[in-house]
């Protein structure tokens, strides 16, 4: 019985001398979906029927915004009231972090699925204390994952930071969102790859969806046009 118990703590050992040998990176740009990020760096798209499928449909030919508001930009992802799924596809240079989405408070089930050709990291953070609460050297939900864990009322479950080829992490915060959060990606190394994100739902929807803008606030009209 002692061998079982010994070699799952060697493997816990080797797990965590894994994470304590990974390097830092040194942040040196910060790309906001929808506002400074380029189409390689942001580009959006509502999966098809068939999941297996990487094409898609550009959500900018859907009226996402309410009809008084505009969507911030061609990249800006959009989640609506009602259940959505997006893809986001990255191409992201070391040292960048990308800001995909504000997730407000009463987001249902919100679902997380990054996946790379190497080294990017998953990290949402609490957006009213700047804490990253799931992701490689966050807390409570740390590189080596979590199921289940209780936070501010919301169920915390990480698959763990990944580091290989191919690279994919999996978050799943269960319930409604009692927080407001940011989901990000941090490239640790030059990477590409893409990011899955769904809800089923905001309740109680918000007074505007992020992602979109008062059409008031729109300044690329000339005098008495108005932004279709």
């Amino acid at each position: 019985m002692a061998a079982p118990r010994l070699a799952v703590v060697c493997l816990g050992l080797l797990a965590c001398l894994g994470q304590a040998q990974k390097p830092p990176v040194e942040i040196t740009r910060v790309v906001v979906c929808g506002f400074n990020a380029t189409p390689a760096e942001c580009s959006v798209t509502e999966p098809v029927s068939n999941p297996e499928s990487i094409s898609g449909r550009l959500l900018s030919e859907d009226a996402l915004c309410p009809e008084d508001e505009r969507r911030i930009n061609v990249n800006a992802v959009v989640l609506t009231c009602e259940p959505i799924s997006v893809r986001v596809d990255m191409n992201l240079p070391q040292g960048a972090v990308e800001i995909i989405v504000p997730v407000p408070v009463g987001s249902k089930d919100l679902m997380i699925d990054l996946n790379g050709d190497s080294d990017f990291d998953t990290k949402v953070v609490d957006v009213d204390t700047g804490a990253c609460i799931i992701g490689y050297s966050c807390s409570p939900c740390g590189g080596g994952g979590c199921t289940d864990l209780d936070y501010q009322g919301m169920s915390l479950t990480f698959s763990g930071d990944d580091v290989d080829n191919p690279v994919r992490e999996v978050t799943r915060i269960g319930g409604r969102t009692t927080r407001a959060l940011s989901i990000q990606v941090v490239a640790y190394q030059a990477a590409s790859g893409y990011i899955l994100a769904s809800t089923d739902g905001i309740d109680p929807c918000p007074e505007r969806l992020p992602g979109c803008a008062l059409c008031s606030t729109y300044s690329g009209c000339a005098a008495r046009e108005e932004p279709v």
